[in-house]
């Protein structure tokens, strides 16, 4: 109610609108302090995921019976609308109880760089990077953010309000520069890299704002989580590794449920592939290959192929990007192994749910998604 005053008056320089607009300043110094302290509180935040389409059509019938019944198509009484809001919420809340939840793992379209979310039965989340982020010549600016424009949206409209870990794959800004902005939304209880912090300073320097250190992930070692989840480390190379790439430094994680599995790659390339068929072997076996660097061509042989024997490859890139991932040779190795091919640049991001037990499925989200159980 100042303010507009204020605004007209200030078109002439006189001390009266001088007094407003430092009235102004004042009283939205004092709303931001009740609101950042607010903020503070316990719950004063709660995300929740989107509810199922029958449940938000029948509970938008129900209120605008309520409220504007005369607009209504049809006419509700306002006991039945009433009944069929607790209803259609108290039914809700019953078949998420007794329908066990599944395991989901997506791949976030975040253009040529990586972000992949895990979400396990219990409510445990992991987040492997979060794409690229991009500032300006002099660096005061950022000019896209996808860890704050895209991670931070999908973990939101998840429900999801913490996360459990976070794991750097390596330091290359298409991974790890969504990063600070996906920790300064959301509290993560751990934070794991390719024990290469020390080497690149500023990176580490600002994840440490919001978490107290970074651990090098325990290679060989696996987190057992309460619902049946295991996510394994399989690799991650330091940087003393001075012979070694960048790419071939990645940490690398396998997640077991039952009986799904599947393998994340990071950059891998056929350096890292090599050392994990020599390690590894047969326990590489996976039903879902998430393609390591984009789907270049140093990455993905036909030897890791044929020891991971994935059923579906899934390639996080970015639309038309310049260095033309994934190749076109890779792509040929998967068709020729029948191996089903999902990919961002072309379908967007794609969700994974398995049970563990009988079923796992893929959808997308292109014009026309698909469905593919297996």
């Amino acid at each position: 109610m100042i303010g507009v005053p204020s605004g007209f008056l200030g078109m002439v320089p006189n001390p009266i609108s001088e007094l407003l607009n430092y009235s102004c300043f004042g009283l939205m110094r004092i709303v931001l302090w009740i609101t950042q302290t607010a903020s503070q509180i316990p719950f004063a935040a709660v995300n929740l995921p989107h509810p199922p389409i029958w449940m938000a059509l029948g509970i938008g019938i129900a209120i605008w019976s309520l409220v504007l019944p005369e607009m209504a198509f049809f006419r509700l009484e306002r006991r039945v609308a009433i009944l069929i809001l607790a209803g259609l919420s108290f039914g809700y809340i019953i078949t998420t109880w007794l329908t066990p939840a599944p395991l989901v793992i997506t791949m976030l379209d975040v253009g040529q760089g990586d972000s992949t979310v895990i979400h396990t039965p219990s409510g445990y989340t992991f987040l492997i990077d979060a794409g690229n982020r991009v500032m300006s010549p002099d660096r005061t600016r950022i000019i896209s953010d996808y860890g704050r424009d895209v991670v931070v949206p999908a973990l939101r409209s998840f429900g999801i309000n913490t996360i459990d870990g976070v794991i750097i794959t390596h330091y290359d800004q298409d991974h790890v520069g969504g990063i600070p902005s996906v920790l300064r939304e959301f509290k993560a209880s751990q934070v794991y890299d390719n024990g290469g912090a020390e080497y690149h300073g500023d990176w580490a320097t600002e994840i440490r704002r919001y978490v107290p250190r970074i651990i090098p992930a325990p290679v060989g070692t696996e987190i057992r989580l309460r619902d049946g989840v295991k996510l394994r480390f399989l690799h991650g190379r330091t940087q003393d590794c001075f012979a070694c790439k960048e790419n071939d430094r990645s940490v690398v994680v396998q997640i077991r449920y039952g009986t799904f599995s599947a393998l994340i790659t990071g950059d891998c390339e056929t350096g890292c592939e090599d050392e994990l068929i020599q390690n590894f072997g047969k326990e590489l076996k996976s039903d879902v290959l998430k393609l390591g660097h984009h789907g270049s061509h140093t990455s993905s042989s036909e030897t890791f192929l044929a020891a991971v024997r994935p059923s579906a490859a899934l390639i996080s890139a970015g639309r038309r990007n310049r260095y033309h991932h994934p190749h076109v040779d890779v792509i040929n190795r998967l068709r020729d192994q029948r191996i089903r091919i999902y990919r961002t640049d072309r379908q967007g991001a794609v969700m994974l749910t398995t049970d563990g037990v009988s079923r796992a499925k893929i959808t997308d989200y292109s014009t026309s998604p698909e469905l593919f159980i297996f």
